[in-house]
């Protein structure tokens, strides 16, 4: 695991996966209570890839490659958050739907299509019942698909309390050997407490889904 953080510093600060509930901007605004006691600081977490899963194949157009149906509920990289945490849902992560929806509603698996107008539509159903849509294009800078995955680009404003800056989360999309979906969601914060005590950090989490058979 590649994890870094600065020394010198005890911080009050704990990994956790986005699209749970607990996004890393309101991390960091619980972060901030240590931090105006250490006066400022940064924190890394970038853990490698998980050796016991498949190898990651490498198209040379990654946002074809991740078109697939699959699987709704995933599993996490690190054992420690599969311990603790519920199971990631891949429609939570694509399309913001909540976890504490009832089973009747709740979508059982996600299906991504890439269309000629380089538009990564995704899809939540419930078995045949489409739920919920949304789209990614590079028109409108929210998908990218120059590197070695498909990247979904989400920025966003943070502002509570004292705690004022931003947040980005990125979600580098990939299909493994097995023809599971790999998601890396990485995920950045900035802010200032009181206009005046800097903090911040980033942290990556490991995502599988597994392909619907």
């Amino acid at each position: 695991m590649a994890t870094e953080s600065i020394p010198g510093r005890r911080l009050c600060f704990q990994s956790n996966a986005g699209g749970s509930g607990d996004s890393f901007g309101r991390r960091l605004v619980r972060l901030f209570t240590c931090l105006v006691l250490t006066l400022g600081g940064c924190v890394y977490s970038h853990p490698d890839y998980p050796t016991s899963w498949s190898p990651l194949l490498h198209d040379s157009d990654p946002c074809s490659a991740v078109a697939g149906d699959y699987v709704d509920t995933g599993e996490y990289g690190s054992p420690d958050d599969r311990r603790r945490l519920p199971p990631p849902r891949l429609a939570e992560y694509l399309l913001g739907i909540p976890q504490g929806r009832s089973d009747a509603t709740r979508a059982n698996r996600v299906k991504i299509v890439f269309n000629e107008d380089r538009t990564l539509h995704v899809m939540a159903f419930h078995d045949a019942q489409l739920l919920a849509t949304s789209d990614y294009s590079e028109q409108a800078s929210t998908l990218s698909c120059h590197a070695a995955s498909a990247e979904i680009s989400i920025y966003s404003g943070i502002s509570r309390g004292p705690v004022a800056g931003y947040e980005t989360n990125v979600l580098r999309l990939e299909k493994s050997e097995d023809a599971s979906l790999i998601i890396r969601n990485s995920s950045g914060s900035f802010g200032l407490a009181f206009m005046v005590i800097p903090a911040g950090g980033s942290q990556s989490t490991w995502l599988r889904f597994p392909v619907v058979q």
